[in-house]
């Protein structure tokens, strides 16, 4: 019976179509991780693929007074988005033993979210300084839709490289983006999210392996 393989990646987008002229030089990096099940006599392959991409962070260094002492703080604000993508793909028959090539689609959906925290204490120090004001500034979900094509390159039995390329379709939806914190010299911040589809190309190296590999004979 044919196995299934899961696959581990490392996925880097850049911002394309109306969300880079909205967000101009916006890209990010992340992990994926993902399972892949043959359909019997049929070249197509169908699973799940789960990936998580940052794609941006500011650091601010701030002076604040907590229980009537002055301390030094760091505020730091995360742009981040989780991704849910069953996937179908397509092997493309070859001759050669080594060479797998593909083609896939994706329909599913993005959590993006900005995360806010204050950290408070010495940053040189061994101790690990205390984290104050930590909250989710914005989360929604929108949809995705992928289209795309890999290869992957046999090393050894039941192990591969994987590369993908994905034209990655984003619903509209409000995100933070570089220049979206202002901070005055109060040190009191103002937030501006902006508004567009938000569609991406991403290139991804990674590992495949049969699932067996994974397990205990």
């Amino acid at each position: 019976m044919a196995q299934g393989t899961i696959h581990m990646g490392l996925p880097v987008s850049v911002a394309t179509g109306e969300f880079s002229q909205v967000s101009p030089q916006t890209m990010g990096a992340g992990f994926s991780f993902g399972a892949f099940f043959p359909v019997r006599n049929s070249g197509l392959e169908v699973g799940v693929e789960m990936a998580w991409l940052g794609y941006g962070i500011k650091r601010d260094e701030l002076t604040l007074e907590v229980n009537g002492q002055t301390e030094e703080a760091i505020r730091n604000r995360s742009n981040s988005m989780f991704m849910f993508l069953p996937t179908v793909r397509y092997r493309i028959p070859t001759k050669s033993l080594r060479v797998s090539p593909f083609l896939e689609a994706q329909a599913g959906t993005r959590f993006v979210y900005t995360t806010h925290n204050i950290e408070v204490g010495d940053h040189t120090a061994w101790d690990c300084p205390e984290t104050i004001d930590d909250r989710i500034e914005m989360a929604h979900w929108i949809g995705n839709f992928s289209v795309g094509a890999g290869v992957d390159y046999q090393t050894s039995d039941g192990t591969a490289l994987t590369l993908r390329v994905l034209y990655q379709a984003g619903t509209r939806g409000d995100y933070a983006r570089r220049g979206s914190f202002e901070t005055d010299s109060k040190g009191n911040e103002t937030v501006q999210f902006f508004n567009s589809r938000m569609d991406m190309i991403t290139v991804s190296f990674g590992i495949s392996g049969l699932l067996s590999s994974f397990m205990c004979e």
